[in-house]
C-alpha cells in the first residue's frame, strides 16, 4: 500500500507519518511538503491514500483531489484544514473524507482504521 501525505508543516508530516505506519505497518509513504512535489507524486506513483493539507501552498486544492482520483480510481483522498468552512469546498471537489487540523486526533485514527482495513480486505 502506498500512501502520500502532502503537508508544508514538517511536524505534522511526522505525525502523521507515526500514526499511519503504527495503523497499517508496512505501508510506504511518500511525503511532501510543497504542490509541486506533491503533484509530482501523484503522477509518479500509484496511490492507494492521500491525506494533504487543503490549504497547502502551491497547490490548486480542488483540482488535486479530482486528479488523485483519476489517475489512481481507487484511491482514498482525505483534505484536512484548520479552517472548517473548507470542509463543504473539499468534498464538492472530489475528496472523499475531509478533517479538521483542530478535531480530536481520534477522529482521523479511526478514519485511518477504518480505510486501511477495508483497503486490506478488497486485496
Amino acid at each position: 500500500m502506498r500512501i502520500l501525505v502532502a503537508d508544508d508543516n514538517r511536524e505534522i508530516r511526522s505525525a502523521l507519518h507515526l500514526v499511519l505506519t503504527e495503523v497499517c505497518p508496512g505501508v510506504t509513504i511518500e511525503e511532501a511538503g510543497d504542490g509541486e512535489t506533491a503533484r509530482e507524486l501523484l503522477r509518479r506513483y500509484p496511490l492507494d491514500l492521500v491525506l494533504y493539507d487543503w490549504d497547502l501552498p502551491g497547490l490548486d486544492a480542488a483540482r488535486f483531489a479530482a486528479d488523485a482520483t483519476e489517475v489512481s480510481p481507487c484511491c482514498e483522498v482525505i483534505a484536512m484544514s484548520g479552517r472548517p468552512e473548507a470542509r463543504r469546498e473539499a468534498l464538492l471537489a472530489g475528496a472523499g473524507y475531509f478533517v479538521g487540523t483542530n478535531d480530536p486526533p481520534s477522529r482521523l485514527v479511526g478514519l485511518l482504521r477504518l480505510l486501511l482495513t477495508a483497503n486490506d480486505t478488497r486485496r
